[in-house]
Parts: structure tokens; C-alpha cells; sequence
């Protein structure tokens, strides 16, 4: 429907990888414009000021885009800041060409302005410029404000155009502003395209109705995504940013460019060619006959006699008509080669206040690392320099604040020195600028670039078999392919290494969870091998809350991404058939999850050796897995070299085909019931579901479940054994009513716990034994509190035994709230954990009663004790980790899956018996040897008949008790008797 509008303007944008103006969006603004004659002004895009980082919806063919320009006196009025350049750019705005050389931004205007906010809100003025806004004012900029300016440019034409009758079509209104804008002599062509609008003499020009002959072009492109465009390696301008060895430009020998040019419309066939912004790179015919449809060859040469860009407009001039009828961007760049031995890259100068420079430099295939450093710089000057890849993409956050020398914040960001590491190949542009709070009018710098790298042989090799916990050996030799370098050998974690062959189709979406455990390190991510070798797929890791982690949106199927220290929790990676032309495609795609809790790489020497280029060193260590690897993956470890500064220089894989682990041996089994513990001789101690009611009861090999005494109760639970089985104890309910502490004797003979005497108690239960019969619990009751004279919540833990009674246990602090004693061992040893600041703390009771707060793990709130051996070793859990506390030692985390674990309970031998979560809420029965290594017990078992699920206890004559799910029994819940290995 006509709306009847005349100009339209956009201020919005985003940087896409491939801007070549060839997508669904620049088709419907090319056909709006076309079919309803209305111009489109579109914001070029705030990614500056590197090379090709025009934005979309800008860089559609005949929508106006517009950069931002701003004067000498509009830097001092508004940012307090003194320049030389009567006009230029502001660093930001976003340059061209287009992905397919076309010509972006067409034009520039200011791009500086007051603006209207909030009424309410207080104005927001620039400190420097010595004055302050009122209220509902801000001082902003952008091309957001520059696309404004030229939409109003428009409208001015327009206006005096129909004031007239003069025709003002969307072709003649872009015409005249681009035919008559003023070119910035300090700004390349890709920069400023045409240069800044001047409304006046647009109108001259228009008033002579305007009436373009029409041309097209094909021109050649060479870059790391000229193989994407719609036509490979041809598009609307000349645009060659490859390395001097891959096609592209060098400054030792001149390279012509065959345009094609095709006059489409009516016209004269005389065009007269011409240079815009010519730095004397480039030459070409004077004039060329274009006969109407007919493709014809003009031919460019370029000689570039230093590195760096070179651009300039071809003027496509019919004398016949008003204006430039056509603007032709030839951009080209050569960039500077690192070369042996050095292979470093330096370039000195000096930039304005406010100013920019750039540096290109190519970087070759297999460079592992490309280390920038920024020296030379005076005094307090505020210098920075910014990485933008040979796709045109900034490769950190530029934003106005960041990276500069003696202003920005260098934990953020390095300003002097830093190193990107597995870049691509390609041209990359490094460009360099100070900021307009720079107290250095002229900032000198020098810029050095390094190429890193190494080679290792073999590159990657293959462990058919190995054991958990057991090492095996490797050894590589490294040589360093590029600079010179301090190195080292270095291990890491071990990875868990996932493959797949998914498809994808044409505008779709496939994907996978990956679960990050708390130990990790690293996540890699990358695909290729795609089927069909025109698909362009693109790679999206969002965290469970939809936020976006990380993406690599290259262009083209090959797409790799990489998280250092992701955090722990669920991610989701997603592939997109962005385009796809067969409709689709099959792809690999691995993942690989570094985490410490799989194993590790250590190495025998990390000595650093001074490597020159084309030296050697060997590399040689070991690899030990920790556990087998999750379900559906590998394991795989890297063997590295490593700068002085930690950066990795060269790896080699090494895969693990099979990780076995030691079996265990099932002696029986039972269930259903519930069990918390087993004593010496192998009896377990819990209760089982009889007529409805919960009945205490005690399991053997030779007898099965033997029901305890449960005279006059209503239920009750065996919650500790002693060692030698002669006692046990737990909580019973009364049918009268009342829970309380119940011992059974060897017999099953129950006694029946009185309450303390000491406050008046609701309940009271027992948690554990020894053989001397000494019980320990806890008794629960509301007392009046004495400092508030009002009611409090109390559990007071006590030992009781049948010649001495009940004895208080101290509290750790006043809190009486969550006390609970845990285990005994025979010498009177008690832990369990007490409140500490509101939360539980594992402590230590004495023999003689003497409380002791043991801590908790490094970043934990919390820790319970929940067992006690012979010799005074302690296990239990600290926040969401299993512990071991030896005697004289400090509380150590014990190996675990990288998720929650609990240690339950430890035998004299120091063998713990625990549960781990493989992933968030899948547990498994695990034990730790008296090393502390972790053993799996769901993968000691046969697999085909038991699950483990969690683990129960683990006694003095090497057996281990654990609840497993029985897969040859419909599921149901056993626990599961064993022998631990030897």
C-alpha cells in the first residue's frame, strides 16, 4: 500500500559477517524504493573505523548510507577538544567497502547532536566542554545522527524540487548529493564514500533535472569470503584484501583489474573516466564507448607504493547528463608480510587527537597466535590501538572508554600488549587512535606485530586402551614455525571429546545440551565438512537463561569457538542453516569439554628453552585419566607449547580409545528396603515398608531382613550400627505417641531412650553407636529463650550410654539450632556439624567432649561430618563437595564428576564410599581409595544388570553397600552388596 511517503529514515543497524547487500532485507528496500519512489537513509553503523564494517540495512544497494562526519569546531563546542582537520570522521563511524567492494557509505554528514531525553531527566552534557545542558538535553553521537542530517538534506531537495516542478527521483536525488559532496581530503574513499553532503550545491545539480544514465559492474573481489557472494569473487567495486601469496596486491609490482562495465539505460555511449580521492595508486582509460547491453572491459592498474589501503572512485561520467552518473570503489591493500626471521611486522607515526591510522598486516596459515604491542607512546597520551579480522569484524568491544594508554581501566584491557590467539588467516587491520581527552595533540606510536606459532609431530595420535588412575606415556617433538619465543612445555585438564554428522536444511535450527560441570576449563567447539560447499552455517552457544555466550558467524560452513573458564551449568548449542542452497546439508561438528575432574596431562619438563624459528624441542609426559569419560564422548589430552606469557604456541592431541576400570564383585543383594550403614561382619542396618508400617530391621547374608524388636512402637529406623555389630540405634515412634532414641541390642533387643532432663524436649533420636554402646544424638524441643524471654527452636546433642546416662554436647556458638552429632568411633571421637552464622559447620567433639570447628572447603558456606574412622579421619560434604579430613591435615575436596558429591562414610583402611552426580540430579555410588582417587562404582558392576544410584556404607573387611537400580527387575531399587577391589 502507498503511503505516500517520501524519505524514510533508519537508524538502526548491526554488523552481519557477509554485508554484501545480498539478502531478503536489501532486496525489499531496493524494491520499495523502486516501485514507490521513496528514498531510503539509513545509518552506515557504529563498528568503525576498521575496513568493511558498513552495517545493515545500509549496505542494500540504493539505500543512502550515510557515516558520520564531524568539524574542527563542533569537536571543540561540544567534547572541548582541539584538532587540526577542519573536517573528518569520528572514529567510530563504520567504513566500507561492502563485502563485494560496492561503494558504502555513500556520503557522510555531521554526526554530532543535542538531543531531546527524558524531560525528567537531568542533561547530559560533556564534562570537557567546560558548559552544562538543561534539564530533557543529552549530547549524543553516531550515525544514528548522521542519517538524520541527510534524511533532512532530502527533504530540503524535495522540497524545493516540487516548489518547482522539478523531477526528483530516488536515482537523481542520490545522484545530486553524491555528484556534489565535498571529499574529505584527510579520509580514504572507503571511508567516506563521496564525502560530506553540501545541500547547496545537491540542488544545483538537481534543479537541472538530474536523469542518470544507468550502468552496471562486475568487478573482481578477492578476500577470505569473496568465494560466499552471490557471484564468487565478483562483485560492484574492485576490492582485493588477500595476502600478497593468495592473489592480492604487494607493493613490489603493479596489478591491473578488469572492470566490466554495462550501460543499461539510455544515454550517451561516451563515458568519461576520472579519480576520486586517487593517492596515485591507481590508473585507468580516460574515457571508454559503452554500447547499450554490452558488457565492456576498462582495465585498473594498481602500484601501491607502500603497505597499507589504497582506495579511490572510478567517476562513470556520461557528458551528457548532470552529475556523476557512477561511482566505481576500488579499494586494495597490501598488507605488510612477516617475514623470516623475524616474522614481525612494525610500523611507526604518530595520530591526531581524535584521529586514526591503520596498520594491515597478513597473517599466514597455522599461525597459532599474532601478539600486537603498542610502544612509543609520550608522556600521558591516550592511545589505543583495535583488531579487526580480514572479515571486517572488530574482534573486541571498542567502546569509547576501552584500551587506551593512562585512561582505561587495564584489567579490562591491555592497553599496550595483547595477543589473539588461533587467528584467521587472512589481512587483518590493526588500526591505531587517540582519544579526544588525549592531553597530546600528536600521539606518536609504534605498532609491532608478531606472528606465533609451532608444529608438532605427530600431530595427534591414538591410545588404544588405558586404565583409570594409571599413566600413560607420550612424546611429541615441537618445532617453532615463526618468531623467535621463550616456550615451555605444558599439560592441562583432559577434554571430553564429542563427534556427530547432524543435517541441517535451509533456514533451520539444530542443536544439542552440553552440561558444563564446575571443574571446567575450556569448551572448543567447531564444524565443517559440509556437503553441500555453498552452505552457510553459523554456530550459537546460549546459556540456560537465553543469554548469548558465544558465537562464530564466519561465513561459510567452517565455524569454531572456543569459552575459557565457561561456568558450570546447562548450555545449549545451536546450528543454523543461515543458507543453504541444496536445501541441505550434512556437517561434523565436535565439542570438546576441558575439565579437571576427567584427568590431566602433566609433563616432565617445563623448563622454558629459547626456540628460534625453525628449532626444536621434545615435549614428553603423561596422561591420567581420573574417570571414564561421560556417555557418547572420549576422552583426549593436549601436550602444549606455551610462550613465556601462557600463550599456546602448538598442541598435539593424544585420544584415549577405552578407559577401563577395575570390577567389583556382587555378593548379594536385597530390597526393597531402606539402609544407613553396614557394620563389620557385613550386616546392614535400616527399615522396611511391613502391613504399611516402617519396621526397624537388620539385613545378613545368611538370614536376609530380620525385623528388630518393635514392641509398642509405630514405626522406626536403624540409623547406626556399631563396627562389630553388637549395638545399633535410631529414632522409633511410640504408638502412645513420641519419637524417640532406640539401641537394639546384638539380639534386636530394643531399649528404649528416655528424654534429656536438662530443658523440656519434643523428641529425641540416636544417630550412631560404638561398640562400648555409647550413642549419640541429638533432642529436639521449643525452649524459652533467655536473652529474648520468648520461644526458640533447639537441638542439644548429647551421648548416652547405659552406665553413665546422657551427656551434653557443647555447641559450637550460642546457636542452639543445628547441632547434630553423626558418627562415633570407639575411641569417643564425635563429628558431626554444628550452626555457625546461620549455617551448618562439620565439627569435632573430643572424648572429652571438646568441640572443634574443622571449616569448611575453599568458597563453601557450609560442611557437615558425616563419618569417623580409627584413626581420626573425617569425611562428609562442604557446600556441594565430598571432603576428607586426615589427622594433623586440612580439609581436602575429594575428585568428583564436577558436580555435587557427598562423602558418606570411611573405613579404617581410609576407603570412603560416597555419591556423585554425573550431571545435575543423575547420581552415582562412587568410592575413593585410600589415595583419594574416585572410582565409579557404576562402571565396576555389570552394566547390563545394576545402576548404581547412591551409596550406603563401606566396612572394615572390604566390602562396599551401595542402592542400585535392578535392570533385570523391571527397575525396582536393590541394595546391593560388594567387594571392594583390590
Amino acid at each position: 500500500m502507498n503511503q505516500h511517503v517520501d524519505v524514510v529514515n533508519l537508524s538502526i543497524g548491526g554488523l552481519p559477517t557477509l554485508n554484501d547487500g545480498n539478502n531478503v532485507r536489501a532486496v525489499l528496500y531496493n524494491r520499495l524504493i523502486d516501485d514507490y519512489g521513496v528514498q531510503i537513509v539509513s545509518s552506515a553503523g557504529n563498528d568503525g573505523p576498521g575496513m568493511n564494517t558498513v552495517a545493515d540495512p545500509a549496505v542494500a544497494d540504493k539505500v543512502l548510507a550515510v557515516g558520520a562526519s564531524v568539524s574542527k569546531d563542533t569537536w571543540w563546542a561540544d567534547y572541548g577538544s582541539r584538532v587540526t582537520a577542519r573536517q573528518s570522521l569520528f572514529p567510530f563511524s563504520a567504513r566500507g567497502p561492502r563485502e563485494d567492494g560496492g561503494m558504502k557509505p555513500e556520503i557522510v554528514a555531521p554526526g554530532a547532536a543535542v538531543s531531546s531525553i527524558p524531560t525528567w531527566m537531568p542533561g547530559e552534557g560533556v564534562p570537557e566542554a567546560g558548559y552544562e545542558l538543561p534539564a530533557g538535553y543529552g549530547m549524543f553521537n553516531g550515525t544514528s545522527m548522521a542519517s538524520p542530517q541527510a534524511t533532512g538534506a532530502v527533504v530540503l531537495l524535495l522540497s524545493a524540487a516540487r516548489a518547482t516542478g522539478t523531477k526528483a527521483t530516488p536515482a537523481a536525488l542520490r545522484t545530486a548529493l553524491m555528484s556534489s559532496a565535498t571529499f574529505l581530503d584527510d579520509q580514504p574513499a572507503y571511508a567516506q564514500g563521496a564525502g560530506l553532503i553540501d545541500v547547496p550545491a545537491a540542488w544545483k545539480l538537481l534543479a537541472k533535472h538530474v536523469d542518470p544514465t544507468a550502468y552496471t559492474v562486475r568487478a573482481p573481489v578477492c578476500s577470505v569470503l569473496a568465494g560466499m557472494l552471490a557471484t564468487p569473487k565478483s562483485g560492484a567495486g574492485v576490492y582485493n584484501r588477500c595476502g600478497a601469496g593468495d592473489g592480492g596486491q604487494s607493493t613490489d609490482r603493479s596489478k591491473d583489474y578488469d572492470v566490466q562495465l554495462t550501460r543499461t539505460g539510455s544515454g550517451s555511449a561516451l563515458a568519461l573516466l576520472s579519480w576520486v580521492g586517487n593517492d596515485g595508486t591507481f590508473s585507468a582509460p580516460h574515457t571508454v564507448l559503452l554500447t547499450k547491453g554490452k558488457e565492456t572491459t576498462v582495465t585498473v592498474r594498481a602500484q601501491a607504493r607502500s603497505a597499507g589501503a589504497h582506495s579511490a572512485l572510478l567517476r562513470v561520467d556520461d557528458p551528457l547528463t548532470p552529475g556523476v552518473d557512477k561511482l566505481v570503489p576500488v579499494t586494495v591493500v597490501a598488507g605488510a608480510d612477516p617475514a623470516k626471521p623475524s616474522y614481525a611486522v612494525s610500523a611507526k607515526g604518530s595520530v591526531d587527537r581524535n584521529g586514526t591510522r591503520s596498520v594491515f598486516v597478513t597473517v599466514p596459515e597455522g599461525a597459532a597466535a599474532l601478539k600486537v604491542d603498542l610502544s612509543g607512546v609520550a608522556g600521558d597520551s591516550q592511545t589505543r590501538f583495535l583488531a579487526i579480522d580480514p572479515q571486517g569484524m572488530p574482534v573486541e568491544d571498542s567502546a569509547v572508554s576501552r584500551c587506551y594508554t593512562h585512561f582505561s581501566d587495564t584489567a579490562d584491557c591491555a592497553p599496550d600488549s595483547r595477543t589473539y590467539e588461533q587467528p584467521m588467516p587472512g589481512v587483518w587491520e590493526f588500526e591505531v587512535e587517540s582519544r579526544r581527552t588525549s592531553p597530546v595533540q600528536e600521539n606518536p606510536y609504534r605498532l609491532t606485530a608478531t606472528v606465533l606459532g609451532a608444529t608438532f609431530d605427530p600431530a595427534s595420535s591414538v591410545i588404544d586402551e588405558t586404565a583409570v588412575h594409571a599413566p600413560a606415556e607420550k612424546a611429541f617433538t615441537a618445532v617453532n614455525r615463526f618468531a623467535p619465543v621463550t616456550a615451555h612445555a605444558t599439560g592441562g585438564a583432559l577434554g571430553a571429546l564429542s563427534q556427530a554428522h547432524p543435517t541441517v536444511t535451509d533456514q533451520s535450527m539444530t542443536g544439542k545440551q552440553i552440561t558444563v560441570p564446575r571443574d571446567a576449563t575450556r569448551l572448543e567447539v567447531s564444524m565443517g565438512n559440509a556437503s553441500d560447499p555453498d552452505a552457510d552455517l553459523d554456530l550459537y552457544l546460549i546459556a540456560q537463561s537465553g543469554a548469548l555466550v558465544a558465537s562464530s558467524t564466519n561465513g561459510g560452513f567452517r565455524e569454531s569457538l572456543t569459552v575459557k573458564d565457561p561456568k558450570p551449568g546447562f548450555f545449549y548449542l545451536y546450528i543454523a542453516g543461515t543458507d543453504v542452497p541444496s536445501g541441505s546439508t550434512t556437517f561434523d561438528i565436535q565439542d570438546t569439554l576441558f575439565s579437571k575432574s576427567l584427568g590431566a596431562v602433566t609433563v616432565d619438563d617445563e623448563k622454558p628453552v629459547k626456540l628460534a624459528s625453525g628449532r626444536s624441542v621434545k615435549v614428553a609426559g603423561r596422561l591420567v585419566a581420573e574417570t571414564a569419560p561421560p556417555s557418547g564422548r572420549r576422552l583426549v589430552g593436549r601436550f602444549s607449547l606455551a610462550s613465556d606469557a601462557g600463550t599456546t604456541l602448538g598442541s598435539a592431541d593424544v585420544l584415549l580409545g577405552k578407559v577401563t576400570q577395575p570390577t567389583v564383585d556382587v555378593t548379594a543383594s536385597f530390597g526393597p528396603a531402606v539402609a544407613f550403614g553396614m557394620d563389620d561382619r557385613g550386616r546392614i542396618g535400616g527399615s522396611q515398608q511391613v502391613s504399611g508400617a516402617t519396621r526397624p530391621m537388620r539385613w545378613d547374608a545368611e538370614h536376609g531382613i530380620t525385623l528388630l524388636d518393635n514392641t509398642g512402637l509405630r514405626s522406626g529406623y536403624v540409623l547406626g550400627q556399631s563396627g562389630s555389630g553388637t549395638w545399633g540405634t535410631g529414632q522409633v515412634t511410640r504408638t502412645e505417641g513420641g519419637t524417640r532414641a532406640g539401641v537394639w541390642d546384638a539380639d534386636g533387643k530394643l531399649t528404649l531412650l528416655p528424654l534429656p532432663d536438662w530443658e523440656t524436649y519434643t523428641f529425641d533420636r540416636g544417630f550412631a553407636v560404638n561398640d562400648a554402646g555409647t550413642v549419640i544424638g541429638n533432642a529436639t524441643g521449643r525452649v524459652k529463650n533467655p536473652a529474648t524471654a520468648g520461644d526458640m527452636d533447639v537441638n542439644d546433642a548429647f551421648t548416652w550410654s547405659a552406665q553413665g546416662g546422657f551427656h551434653k554436647l557443647a555447641h559450637l556458638t550460642e546457636s542452639r539450632a543445628l547441632t547434630e552429632p553423626l558418627a562415633i568411633n570407639d575411641a569417643g571421637v564425635v563429628v558431626g556439624h554444628s550452626s555457625k552464622a546461620g549455617k551448618r559447620r562439620a565439627v569435632r567433639w573430643g572424648a572429652d567432649g571438646t568441640i572443634s570447628d574443622l571449616g569448611t572447603l575453599p568458597g563453601m558456606a557450609d560442611s557437615t561430618a558425616r563419618s569417623v574412622n580409627s584413626h581420626g579421619e573425617i569425611v562428609g560434604t562442604s557446600g556441594d563437595d565430598a571432603f576428607v579430613l586426615k589427622p594433623g591435615g586440612t580439609m581436602t575436596r575429594l575428585p568428583d564428576f564436577g558436580f555435587d558429591a557427598d562423602a558418606l562414610k570411611v573405613n579404617d583402611d581410609g576407603w570412603i564410599v560416597g555419591t556423585a552426580e554425573l550431571q545435575p540430579d543423575a547420581t552415582t555410588a562412587v568410592v575413593w581409595d585410600p589415595q583419594g582417587r574416585m572410582y565409579d562404582l557404576g562402571a565396576m558392576v555389570d552394566r547390563k544388570h545394576w545402576a548404581p544410584t547412591e551409596g550406603v556404607g563401606v566396612n572394615n573387611r572390604g566390602e562396599v553397600a551401595f542402592y542400585a537400580t535392578d535392570l533385570t527387575a523391571g527397575g525396582s531399587t536393590k541394595i546391593v552388596v560388594a567387594k571392594l577391589p583390590s
